[in-house]
């Protein structure tokens, strides 16, 4: 009876089990479609990285420590300007680093968790795969940016073990100052400093105003988890990383990642290692000016038919509201069609009205013609 229920429990978990819906829209896109939605540049990577894939040497073919190299997670740590090797992990992108850390602070006593109404899915999923208690916390509707009043408030009501922080954010492309960090961060310790998970994967590609300083700067209480996925327009790579103030803590999220990959892999990491240590800088200042000129693109076209969007000031989205109960059938069908474009419905990040349009693309001014032309016809 036993492998029976679990047979029929398989089933249908299977049946109710989709992938995500920014993947279906690339599933169901035509083959002429633009892609404004997968969340990855798709430029030339700088030369240091090809040549270590061109070269690789004989420890590249070995296991590496657990936490991951040497030398990689002490160029980490030294990118925060606190620590040593202790207290970075090295993991297989930032999706398994919010995992680990998720996990950890589980281990740890983490009950209940606070984020943005309008964010990347995968913090509610994974937080609610952990049995925690996941609550919400509003963005401006104006601006998608921190309202400190609404903040304060979902702090002090839902005294949250774990807050999540994403700046420049996904979907909205919107970013945090220093100023505004520090505020969050005494809002914080005037509740009880929960921990804070800021997911700074986009912080490099700040291309409007200073690039900010890490969350970690302003909060002690912070896994930072990070990767070289989009600054370094090299997500197959898949080289994350967690890093904390407190190496005890990093032992932890260590641990949690050992029980599923054993090691992160010895090559990539070797790849990575021009990016978090900064030799590529001005490769990425390059596609900080070609991202610029594409935001300001595809404002443009949104502007022309009635559109706003906030002014962006960093990573590679625009996140505006069609106006519209939900955009989920229409941007299937603009995906599907010949000679559309493939950009994501809102619904994925907890806005329907909204979509993502991502300018990391060569051919923004095409795609953005294609949407101008299906969502205002005759225009």
């Amino acid at each position: 009876m036993a492998s029976t229920s679990i047979c029929d429990s398989i089933a249908t978990i299977a049946r109710d089990t989709k992938i995500p819906l920014i993947r279906e829209m690339s599933q169901i896109s035509h083959k002429t479609s633009i892609n404004l939605g997968l969340g990855q540049l798709t430029w030339a990577v700088d030369p240091q990285i090809e040549e270590v894939f061109k070269n690789p040497q004989p420890s590249d073919y070995l296991y590496s420590p657990n936490a991951g190299s040497q030398k990689l997670r002490e160029a980490v740590a030294a990118r925060y300007g606190y620590g040593n090797a202790d207290n970075a992990v090295i993991t297989i992108g930032v999706q398994e680093a919010v995992y680990d850390t998720v996990a950890a602070l589980k281990r740890a006593g983490a009950k209940k968790v606070l984020i943005p109404n309008i964010a990347f899915g995968i913090y509610q999923k994974i937080s609610s795969e952990f049995g925690l208690d996941v609550q919400k916390f509003n963005l401006t509707p104006s601006s998608l940016g921190i309202s400190f009043a609404d903040f304060d408030e979902a702090v002090e009501l839902h005294k949250p073990d774990v807050v999540f922080l994403n700046f420049p954010g996904n979907p909205t492309g919107i970013g945090i100052d220093d100023g505004q960090q520090s505020m969050i961060a005494s809002v914080l310790r005037a509740h009880g400093s929960p921990y804070v998970i800021s997911d700074e994967i986009y912080r490099d590609l700040t291309f409007f105003g200073e690039k900010p300083r890490s969350f970690s700067t302003y909060y002690d209480n912070t896994v930072v988890v990070d990767g070289v996925s989009k600054s370094g327009a090299c997500a197959g790579t898949r080289v994350g990383w967690a890093y904390t103030k407190n190496p005890d803590l990093a032992k932890i999220i260590t641990g949690v990642g050992t029980n599923v990959k054993s090691s992160p892999p010895t090559i990539t990491m070797r790849a990575a290692l021009p990016i978090v240590d900064g030799r590529t800088a001005p490769t990425i200042a390059s596609y900080n000016e070609r991202l610029a000129k594409n935001f300001n693109i595809t404002a443009e076209f949104l502007s022309d038919v009635d559109i706003q969007v906030p002014q962006s000031t960093g990573g590679f989205y625009v996140f505006p509201n069609l106006r519209m109960r939900d955009t989920e059938t229409f941007c299937k069908e603009l995906a599907a069609k010949e000679n559309g474009v493939t950009i994501i419905p809102g619904k994925a990040f907890g806005a329907p009205s909204h979509v993502r349009i991502s300018f990391a693309s060569d051919k923004i001014e095409e795609g953005m013609k294609r949407f101008v032309a299906t969502y205002c016809p005759g225009f």
